[in-house]
């Protein structure tokens, strides 16, 4: 079922990828390359850029604009709360986590 959907809408899928990959260099680069050289070379379909920018806008509010970097500070509330379930140390565990972090990262 999924393989007929992608041949169906093979050029939706095209313009998805680079769409993803467009938002993930503007979170990592600092010089952003074109709309155009981000797409691979003798690809079946070459996309406009204002057709790749609506789709980053799909997927933005598809992820309702929750587009962040993922560090080791994204996932310390969730283990404090698998750790302290009542929420009791919360605070303290937090601070306790960061400095650990934090001190890990300069070494």
């Amino acid at each position: 079922m999924i393989i007929l959907l992608v041949q169906q809408n093979e050029w939706a899928l095209q313009l998805l990828s680079v769409a993803c990959l467009s938002l993930a260099a503007k979170m990592d680069e600092a010089f952003l390359p074109s709309l155009l050289d981000l797409q691979v070379e003798g690809a079946k379909f070459i996309f406009e850029p204002p057709a790749i920018l609506r789709m980053e806008l799909l997927v933005l509010t598809a992820l309702n604009w929750r587009l962040r970097s993922v560090t080791p500070f994204t996932f310390i509330d969730f283990f404090v709360h698998k750790i302290d379930t009542t929420g009791k140390y919360a605070q303290y565990l937090v601070a306790l986590a960061t400095e650990i972090t934090l001190a890990t990262l300069k070494g």
